[in-house]
């Protein structure tokens, strides 16, 4: 038996853990959906090397603390998640921040239901900018008509801590008012 690669890390099946999680994923022909989210939306970490080791031959970097113990790595992945995954946005009505499904606009604070979190987030990605009524259903599967994208719009901004934070530009689409 070799020398463990990594003699400060104990090796007590977390990285099976990670092979056995991805050898059913693939079971359910999950895979390819699963690999994208973890290069795209889901942030990866791990304990240690060893147990990055799966993720890592999967073109998949995670994120690893220094020291190979969950109270290092818990902060770390805080700390991630502040600085790349919460949206903020200057407008008119106060400083935009969704964290998750929370909405901040100026200290005051919403839960979005997923429509409405999906609708906010393609129109913060824009910046400002006008997003056509016609690509906003591309970006949710439960909003197929006009009907149902007014019905949308409508529940995002009783959700939202200030209505009006959503434009309605005629003719054209709906954008964030900055």
């Amino acid at each position: 038996m070799g020398e463990h690669p990594y003699p400060h890390e104990h090796h007590d099946g977390a990285a099976q853990s990670v092979q056995v999680a991805e050898q059913r994923v693939a079971h359910q022909n999950q895979l390819d959906v699963v690999l994208f989210a973890l290069t795209d939306t889901v942030v990866a970490a791990a304990v240690g090397h060893v147990t990055a080791a799966p993720l890592v031959a999967a073109d998949i970097t995670p994120i690893v603390p220094e020291r190979y113990r969950m109270g290092a790595l818990i902060p770390l992945v805080c700390e991630h998640l502040e600085d790349s995954r919460v949206a903020r946005l200057r407008t008119v009505h106060g400083a935009l921040e969704l964290r998750g499904k929370l909405v901040r606009l100026d200290g005051e604070q919403a839960a979005l239901a997923p429509t409405s979190l999906t609708l906010l987030r393609a129109l913060m990605a824009a910046d400002g900018n006008v997003v056509a009524r016609t690509d906003l259903p591309a970006t949710m599967r439960e909003v197929q008509d006009d009907h149902a994208l007014d019905v949308a719009i409508s529940r995002l901004r009783q959700a939202l801590p200030v209505a009006a934070l959503v434009a309605t530009v005629i003719k054209r689409g709906y954008r964030i008012d900055v």
